[in-house]
């Protein structure tokens, strides 16, 4: 507001040192929007892709791993350009592939026993909050139990929730410690949890957690895995697979595999690397995978989590433990979607540009975006980057993202200074020559006529 009064009055003034004026006050308050961002030292970028759809406001788009493989590890070189070449702030989302969320304790409000049959645990959630599943906390080794689970509204009446659970606390080549039953969700308050003992000492037990629902990340993605190399021996009792996430991926999070066999246990080490003939494989997980059985109860655990690695090919070890090889049908891999979260507005055209190892300061985020996960995760598929291009610039020297901006700022303040010297200059003028306008009009005013002698 004050500006536009002082350009108005400057505008009714009329006067040539005031339109001098005028001009240095628009130089400089439209200098900074004249900036725009050298992508010279920039090797490469992406055009950014978004769907008519996709309404202004938070949106984000999902970066590929041959990207990232090419970016600084800090992601500081990596810059978000508009169609009219400047900045766009943004803020790296991690991605993430889910997980059983973090347990909490329930209140163990009667145990029974009956000796060689079976150890009885009721417990209180405290409130009918959905649970997937509890996790039992005892310290006693060697084991494998039958577990059956029944819920309850009112600590009387009672329903079946789950009757083939196992838990098990097993030593060996290939160590298993599982102590959690899931089920169906469900939102009962009360718990019964019967431990089967079959004639075995009962677990010591020192209480009892509950899974709420799973933490379930939208920027989780499945991935293709094609397999290249799938061989076993069944007299070392190893296995080991070769696979390829291709050329055009998302950073992985977990793998599993899908195996025909009934009943085994096998130390697994999972690794990454670049090109499948690599000499330094990188190890990602280090466990157990197994599948147990008892009676009609069954258990497995087949997955490998880990953080999520950008890696396109993975080698899968399976040994020790059981007897004999684990015949594997196929792996299946998600991907978690890391995401640059900007806001993005209509009529805008962005490219993404990155692979400048010496890239002055981290990209710009912006302080006031509060990240809605879901939001991104919706308009995801929405968003894409095109395939990669070279960023090829013109001879003329290249300024770095700081000195364009600082020689820009240099020139302004010249400019002003020799502006401001010209309307002093000019202002001085008009000053002499009012004042010698005032001496010739007081001369004029006050002299005095002589009268005519006849």
């Amino acid at each position: 507001m004050l500006g536009r009064v002082v350009v108005s009055k400057i505008i009714r003034s009329r006067g040539p040192i005031h339109v001098v004026f005028l001009l240095l006050l628009i130089f400089l308050l439209s200098g900074t929007a004249a900036a725009e961002f050298d992508t010279a030292d920039w090797k490469r970028f992406r055009e950014v892709r978004i769907s008519p759809s996709v309404a202004d406001g938070q949106a984000g788009i999902p970066l590929e791993s041959d990207l990232i493989e090419k970016c600084r590890k800090d992601m500081a070189d990596l810059r978000l350009v508009s169609s009219d070449r400047s900045l766009v702030p943004f803020t790296i989302v991690e991605g993430a592939a889910g997980d059983d969320g973090e347990a909490f304790p329930a209140r163990v409000f009667r145990m029974a026993r009956k000796q060689g049959k079976w150890t009885d645990i009721w417990i209180d959630k405290q409130a009918k909050v959905l649970t997937q599943g509890v996790l039992v906390q005892t310290p006693t080794k060697e084991f494998l139990r039958k577990v059956e689970i029944r819920g309850s509204d009112n600590a009387k009446e009672s329903y079946v929730v789950k009757m083939d659970g196992l838990i098990a606390d097993l030593a060996g080549p290939a160590p298993i410690r599982s102590l959690n039953v899931y089920y169906h969700m469900n939102n009962f308050q009360y718990i019964h949890i019967r431990i089967i003992d079959d004639d075995k000492p009962p677990l010591k037990i020192e209480g009892v957690l509950c899974y709420p629902p799973p933490a379930d990340s939208n920027l989780s993605r499945p991935l293709e895995v094609r397999i290249r190399e799938n061989r076993s021996d069944n007299a070392t009792g190893t296995t080991t697979i070769v696979a390829d996430l291709g050329e055009r991926r998302f950073p992985a999070a977990g793998v599993s595999l899908s195996s025909a066999s009934n009943e085994f246990a096998k130390r697994a080490i999972l690794y990454g690397a670049a090109t499948p003939s690599s000499e330094s494989w990188t190890r990602m997980f280090e466990g157990t995978l197994f599948r147990l059985r008892r009676d009609e109860a069954a258990k497995e655990d087949l997955e490998a989590r880990f953080k999520p690695q950008t890696f396109r090919y993975l080698k899968l070890e399976l040994s020790g433990g059981s007897r004999g090889a684990v015949i594997v049908d196929k792996l299946q891999a998600k991907a978690a979607l890391p995401m640059a979260a900007f806001q993005y507005r209509r009529g805008q055209d962005y490219r993404l540009y990155y692979d400048n190892p010496n890239a002055g300061s981290p990209a710009t985020s912006p302080g006031s975006l509060s990240i809605n996960v879901n939001q991104l995760a919706s308009a995801a598929s929405e968003i894409s980057l095109s395939g990669e291009q070279k960023n090829v610039v013109s001879a003329a020297p290249k300024k770095n993202e700081r000195s364009g901006k600082s020689e820009l700022s240099r020139f302004q303040k010249t400019a002003g200074v020799i502006m401001l010297l010209v309307g002093l200059v000019l202002l001085f003028i008009l000053m002499l020559r009012a004042r010698s306008s005032r001496r010739t009009r007081g001369r004029r005013g006050n002299g005095m006529v002589k009268p005519r002698v006849g």
